[in-house]
């Protein structure tokens, strides 16, 4: 996965209230910064393409009447099938509005030449928010409770290669899993407790050897674990985070991170940073 897919944000506001974050935000955000914000995201990706870690940046614009479209981690889920075939399983969102997004990407793939699956209609699969992959092995982890439902789940264990751990999600501050844990390889994983059951955070140890508390205030108002790390196989890796998260970027430069913080608090209105607003591509 080397080559990043931003959504441009033209369109980009809050118009109601579809998780905690946004509560309070309807009409309060400022498009111009927003704009600002992502063009300085768009900016350190082209930095890591010069330097190796991206391979290459495509960008989608965004359609009218499509708001949340932006956070281009949502609407599907690319990966290689067991054939060697670029695959895509296209999203089946909870909320309406966010369901008109996925013809726009429905025919960006279609141009890329990916195979395109579409989910059954009685599922909410809300792509890589909920699903991660954990680097350089074949397994996913997979987060339910608030979008993705259990059957989401099963029905794409017949579908992606590899292992699928479900792990349920129980607070209203974490909605999605790629705001509550970041997967770093086999071994290592970072995580906010507060966002998970007992049960899945017992899953999780036993799943990872080395799993890092982010603290609560960090994971919850800073959206520390909405971090983005690329890494290749040449050991070179990057984060890049919302800014103000000092435990989070300290255990991410003990991990072997550089480290590209900035403000994306426009977006966190929203209830996303900065893995909600891109797509990686195989």
């Amino acid at each position: 996965m080397q080559e990043v897919l931003l959504v441009t944000p033209e369109w980009f506001e809050v118009v109601d209230e579809k998780n905690i974050h946004m509560k309070g935000h309807a009409g309060n955000t400022n498009r111009a910064k927003a704009i600002e914000q992502w063009e300085t995201l768009k900016t350190v990706y082209e930095k890591l393409k010069h330097k190796g870690l991206i391979s290459e940046i495509h960008i989608l614009n965004g359609t009218p009447h499509c708001e949340d479209m932006v956070f281009a981690a949502n609407q599907s889920l690319p990966f290689i099938s067991t054939q060697g075939q670029k695959s895509v399983i296209l999203s089946r969102m909870k909320h309406a509005s966010r369901q008109r997004e996925i013809p726009p990407f429905r025919e960006f793939y279609k141009n890329l030449g990916f195979e395109i699956i579409e989910p059954p209609e009685n599922i909410i699969l809300e792509g890589m928010g909920d699903i991660l992959s954990v680097p350089f092995t074949d397994h996913w982890i997979a987060g339910y409770g608030h979008r993705t439902t259990p059957d989401a789940i099963d029905w794409l264990k017949t579908i992606l290669p590899g292992k699928i751990t479900a792990v349920e999600l129980i607070s209203d501050y974490f909605y999605h899993l790629d705001t509550c844990f970041i997967p770093v390889n086999d071994k290592t994983a970072l995580y906010q407790p507060m966002a998970f059951s007992m049960d899945s955070i017992k899953l999780l140890q036993k799943t990872f050897s080395h799993l890092i508390d982010i603290p609560i205030q960090e994971a919850k108002d800073g959206f520390a674990l909405n971090a983005h790390l690329i890494q290749n196989t040449q050991g070179k890796k990057a984060a890049i985070i919302q800014q103000g998260n000092a435990y989070t970027e300290r255990a991410l430069k003990e991990l072997g991170f550089e480290i590209y913080a900035f403000d994306t608090s426009e977006f966190i209105k929203s209830g996303g940073s900065v893995f909600c607003m891109k797509m990686m591509l195989p």
